[in-house]
């Protein structure tokens, strides 16, 4: 998905390089993407680490389940881990998963606080 949003903005820029405008005009809007994209790209490669830390976590999570075949079962909707040791061991996945994806939740509340106040002056 990474790639894809890159590519994705490729193609956006692509589009722009295209639009029947003046030379001028397209000059402009070019470097006024480019420009944004620079100032944002950090930002988006650390909302792309966060979410392949969080995969990273639930891959680790799985394999766990997965080597430990009889230490746990599923009992209803519930996920039953028969040892205390598995119990906190799958635990600590799962808490490290809440906390990348707490940290998503924070990061996209900040940057719609700042693209807020970025455009208050428009209103």
């Amino acid at each position: 998905y990474r790639e894809q949003h890159f590519a994705f903005i490729e193609r956006l820029r692509n589009k722009m390089v295209s639009l029947n405008v003046s030379e001028d005009f397209r000059k402009k809007m070019l470097k006024g993407f480019d420009e944004t994209i620079a100032r944002i790209s950090g930002g988006i490669e650390h909302a792309w680490a966060l979410q392949k830390a969080t995969l990273d976590e639930f891959e680790k999570a799985i394999d766990f389940l997965s080597s430990r075949k009889n230490g746990w079962t599923v009992e209803g909707d519930q996920l039953v881990i028969y040892e205390e040791n598995d119990l906190r061991a799958f635990n600590t996945y799962m808490d490290s998963i809440q906390s990348y994806q707490n940290q998503v939740t924070e990061f996209a509340r900040q940057r719609l606080s700042n693209a807020k106040k970025l455009l208050t002056p428009y209103k």
